[in-house]
């Protein structure tokens, strides 16, 4: 799609269904978090020219990890087996919350769980009745990952496609899943745009860092890596 030599000047986004931090087809389109900082960027980086291209989110890691492609992204965690294909930052670009988890409002009063106070995942999860989803390709950390990996087959469901988060959270209403991994501003936006406050509740979880930081990935090239200088 795009055509660079070695003293090009663009970077070329992704950018995905990922709101409240990219907000594609949305109330709010193109104001989000991550959109926000780009544009910041831009004005700070006058000689350079900025495209997008527009991606499902289950894609993006798979874009980043092809040498022969020049894009970048924001956000990105930064895990040992992304930096085997990815050039990242070394300064992280976003700092928030950390992943959470959302239930069903009736299934934490059902489990006598306190909402005032983190949670562990990995004893939630002894419980084998309980289904979590999660979506494919997406990073929740390193000891989040591990859990994930680590999960009977039968009690995880992977959600692919566009609006990931909001169809795994139908299907947390439906009864189909019990547990959703995101970011509780996440879990906060689709709750609100869905009309379902009332019925779902986001909770912390004892095996994340107090913060997630984000960094800015590039495809692992020399393109890639002069841009991550830039940047």
């Amino acid at each position: 799609m795009f055509t660079h030599t070695s003293f090009s000047k663009e970077i070329n986004w992704l950018v995905y269904d990922f709101p409240p931090y990219y907000i594609i087809d949305d109330y709010g389109q193109g104001m989000g978090r991550d959109e926000g900082i780009i544009k910041l960027l831009d004005k700070m980086m006058p000689e350079h020219t900025f495209n997008f291209m527009y991606i499902p989110g289950s894609r993006l890691i798979y874009e980043l990890s092809d040498p022969n492609k020049s894009f970048c992204t924001l956000s990105l965690y930064k895990t040992p087996k992304r930096q085997k294909h990815i050039a990242f930052t070394d300064s992280s670009s976003t700092i928030g919350l950390p992943v959470s988890i959302a239930m069903r409002k009736n299934d934490i009063t059902k489990l006598k769980i306190s909402a005032d106070k983190p949670l562990s995942l990995i004893k939630l999860l002894e419980n084998k009745d309980l289904m979590l989803g999660a979506i494919p390709n997406r990073s929740y950390g390193v000891e989040i990952d591990s859990i994930i990996a680590d999960t009977r087959p039968k009690q995880l469901i992977f959600r692919p496609g566009n609006n990931v988060l909001e169809s795994i959270t139908k299907m947390l209403v439906m009864d189909r899943v019990d547990i959703v991994l995101g970011y509780p501003d996440e879990h906060e936006y689709i709750a609100k745009k869905l009309g379902l406050v009332d019925e779902i509740i986001s909770l912390m979880i004892t095996e994340t860092p107090k913060f997630s930081e984000g960094y800015i990935g590039c495809n692992d090239n020399e393109l890639g890596k002069q841009n991550i200088v830039a940047l």
